[in-house]
């Protein structure tokens, strides 16, 4: 069986660099009998889908874990829904902003992700990082791609089980921001993915 971990190229009108695609390329190759494949996804609302459409064809994964990273996060945030809508007052990387758009419009108003969410945080709290449960993965490209990610099983992929998983800034995102802001290492990011992709059976 295989999994396809996707990160995300750095936002550039914020950061130099993604933890999240960090995080994703120190995974191993094999976890707990699954094979890893591991892509990085463009911070652009036009290449976005086409860029998972596409490594989803090659690979034909069972399960498709997509990362992000997210200020506001102080551990590991396992979503449990994307909704049908790009709502964010930050361009991406084509300096595009997307307000009150839909991403599919064929698509359902949200999809829950079809990934063992509970069991995916305790077995992150069980590696001894913090760990829990979201109902929003913002309106941004992390929902864009939640949201896609399980539409594409709706409609092209019937076996697939997809999710999303956020992780916090990592310290050189940090540098020069405001005091108090949560950080973590991406050694640490990525030891929280692996025990989370363990549990997949």
């Amino acid at each position: 069986m295989k999994i396809l971990v996707t990160g995300f190229e750095p936002v550039f009108a914020k950061y130099d660099i993604n933890p999240s695609w960090e995080a994703v390329k120190r995974l191993p190759d094999s976890i707990g009998g699954l094979d890893v494949v591991k892509a990085e996804l463009p911070c652009r609302y036009g290449s976005i889908g086409s860029a998972l459409q596409s490594v989803l064809e090659v690979h034909r994964p069972d399960y498709l874990l997509s990362v992000g990273h997210a200020g506001r996060v102080n551990g590991l945030e396992v979503e449990w829904l994307g909704v049908n809508r790009d709502d964010c007052s930050l361009a991406d990387n084509d300096g595009v902003v997307r307000q009150g758009a839909a991403i599919c419009p064929d698509g359902a108003d949200g999809y829950f992700s079809n990934l063992p969410v509970p069991d995916m945080v305790q077995a992150i709290r069980a590696a001894g990082i913090p760990a829990y449960a979201s109902y929003t993965a913002g309106q941004y490209l992390c929902n864009h791609a939640l949201y896609l990610g399980r539409y594409l099983g709706q409609t092209r992929y019937p076996d697939l089980k997809s999710g999303f998983i956020h992780v916090p800034l990592c310290r050189r995102q940090s540098l020069g921001g405001p005091a108090g802001t949560h950080v973590m290492e991406i050694e640490t990011m990525a030891a929280g993915l692996t025990a989370a992709i363990g549990v997949l059976k």
